[in-house]
């Protein structure tokens, strides 16, 4: 399947562009869960900056910059709230668009970030080191968050049903000391926060949980989070089947990058969503007043560091519920030939403790506690072992991908059980 510029995976589903106006989405096939390949194609009138869906509402949302010639017009944008199965105005929706409360001029050519929790949006337009973040109650097309800073929001993803959580590398009271990037992940209340437009050194968060300082300025640091399913999949979630990956089983995929020169190097950690809400919870139960607790306070074994990690893309889908999908060169044979397999680690305690009484494996010692993960191994097949250096290996609920190429020529082969 060809790739072009605009692709997602989400709940079981594929959508990619397939011209400037025209999308097409695949439900993937799942033969332990009965469901079939299904494909249709939804068209827009508008040129689509980004765009994200939840087959679980039937909602798809694109994003439209607008180029007007007035001063104030140029780099705004439109949030479209579409029917995912035809296109049109979405029934739940009270308004078919939404405003993005742009503060920053001129912010044509942006990225985005679109995430989507029952009648929670969320979207954020990164330029440079420069981002805004806003949600919504999409229904509703009421404003529950603004935020905006330098470096202060790289990455956002829903914590809860009614709260994100995003990454920084400014941590509050902390914005001033330029010696050390202080990394950090910040916890917004949707609930309770206004939609006003400060900066997250602001009072408004719930709790910050620091992470690592590393010993450069943040121009020099990207920090990267992603996490998949959402928190919440309501009501009938897709097709209908027997079993689904509970919505609290999940993963946070954290990657630190550090440029210096021309060299880059890279951290990659995994953490799971209940020890995050224990940290939460640590945080505003703490004396401190402001709410922001170190590391060691909130979680010292919590954050599992990936070890031998190849590549990183913010924009892979490589975690799905307590599964982490990546790939690794093995040495095989007695001629020492280098192979490309994709290792499969589990985070769920009890599928870990059932593979050791079945088949007999010996748990993977990590940080955690209790210090088991369940990891799997599958040879990628002979014909994708001379490309395996370009693949990056995603993964969803019944499927493996490995996407292969790079920019706008690539393909996608597909994995499924």
């Amino acid at each position: 399947m060809p790739v072009r510029r605009l692709w997602e995976l989400y709940g079981g589903v594929w959508g990619r562009d397939i011209d400037d106006k025209t999308f097409q989405f695949t439900q993937f096939p799942s033969k332990i869960r009965e469901i079939k390949l299904r494909e249709w194609t939804v068209s827009v009138n508008m040129y689509v900056r980004d765009f994200s869906f939840d087959p679980s509402q039937d909602l798809v949302v694109f994003i439209e910059e607008i180029e007007g010639r007035a001063p104030d017009s140029i780099g705004r944008c439109r949030i479209h709230l579409r029917s995912l199965s035809n296109g049109e105005k979405h029934p739940s929706a009270k308004e078919s668009e939404l405003q993005f409360p742009s503060d920053v001029h001129q912010f044509m050519g942006s990225t985005y970030t679109i995430r989507i929790c029952d009648e929670y949006l969320g979207v954020v337009r990164h330029k440079g080191d420069i981002a805004e973040l806003a949600a919504w109650k999409w229904k509703t097309s009421k404003l529950c968050l603004r935020l905006s800073g330098k470096n202060s929001i790289r990455a956002f993803t829903f914590l809860t049903d009614s709260s994100v959580i995003v990454a920084s590398l400014v941590t509050p009271t902390l914005s001033n000391e330029r010696e050390k990037t202080h990394t950090s992940l910040i916890v917004y209340d949707l609930t309770e926060t206004q939609a006003t437009a400060p900066k997250n050194d602001d009072t408004q968060f719930s709790a910050v949980m620091r992470l690592l300082d590393i010993p450069v300025e943040d121009e020099s640091v990207e920090l990267s989070i992603y996490s998949d399913p959402s928190p919440c999949r309501p009501g009938h979630s897709g097709p209908d089947v027997p079993f689904r990956t509970p919505d609290q089983d999940r993963l946070l995929i954290l990657n630190f990058e550090v440029f210096l020169g021309l060299s880059t190097s890279s951290r990659t950690f995994v953490v799971t969503f209940k020890d995050l809400q224990d940290g939460v919870t640590t945080c505003i139960g703490s004396t401190s007043a402001n709410r922001i607790c170190e590391r060691e306070e909130w979680g010292p074994n919590s954050l599992v560091e990936i070890q031998n990690h190849l590549s990183w893309a913010p924009w892979v889908c490589s975690v799905y519920g307590l599964r982490y999908a990546r790939h690794r060169i093995q040495i095989a044979g007695d001629d020492g030939r280098r192979h490309m397999c994709v290792i499969l680690e589990d985070y769920c305690p009890q599928r870990a403790r059932r593979a050791i009484l079945e088949d007999g494996e010996s748990p993977v010692p990590s940080l955690r506690t209790p210090a088991t993960i369940s990891m799997h191994e599958m040879p990628l097949p002979v014909d994708l072992q001379r490309i395996a250096h370009e693949l990056k290996i995603m993964i969803s609920e019944d499927s493996i991908i490995a996407l292969e190429g790079q920019d706008t020529d690539r393909k996608m082969h597909l994995f499924t059980f």
